[in-house]
């Protein structure tokens, strides 16, 4: 009679053979673990873009206050510096707003991090049109207009850019 350990026989049984230990393994595990980081993972994305689309929805109406006069644009040279001053006195307040979004869409599903991504592209683009062309009053005689008119179709990509991303708010 064979021996388990420890002095227990297992009884001989007709017609048994003794097969090799096979070690069984349950397969529905490893996938029902996979699946849960799977959406644990949709959920941190959703739970990211929540907040993500709260702070964007912020900055986008700190940033469309310098429209409030001119919805269609600046006509003249005159109201285009008026608005690039206004928009370059928003940069302390505006800055880091963008900044916040763009260290939170680490954790965003990838079509916030694209817009976020592109708003910040765009808030930087006329912010460095903008900082130059309005350091002297004079700055439109010099031929300045042409860099304010690009910053501000840069400041209206933010602005629809953040659009994108408010639009995800459930």
């Amino acid at each position: 009679m064979p021996f388990i350990g420890r002095g227990t026989a297992i009884p001989a049984l007709p017609n048994s053979q003794r097969a090799p230990y096979v070690r069984t393994v349950d397969v529905l595990n490893p996938i029902i673990g996979l699946v849960e980081k799977v959406f644990s993972g949709f959920r941190q994305a959703a739970r990211a873009d929540l907040r993500i689309t709260d702070q964007a929805l912020l900055l986008r109406r700190q940033l469309a206050a310098s429209f409030e006069e001119w919805p269609q644009g600046p006509k003249t040279d005159n109201e285009l510096r008026t608005w690039g001053h206004r928009a370059a006195q928003g940069f302390s307040v505006t800055q880091p707003g963008i900044d916040g979004l763009v260290g939170l869409r680490v954790e965003a599903s990838r079509h916030v991090r694209r817009a976020i991504g592109r708003a910040r592209d765009d808030y930087y683009l006329a912010a460095d049109l903008i900082a130059p062309a309005i350091t002297t009053l004079s700055a439109l005689k010099y031929g300045q207009a042409p860099p304010l008119r690009k910053a501000f179709a840069h400041f209206k990509r933010c602005i629809e850019a953040l659009d994108v991303v408010a639009s995800k708010r459930d």
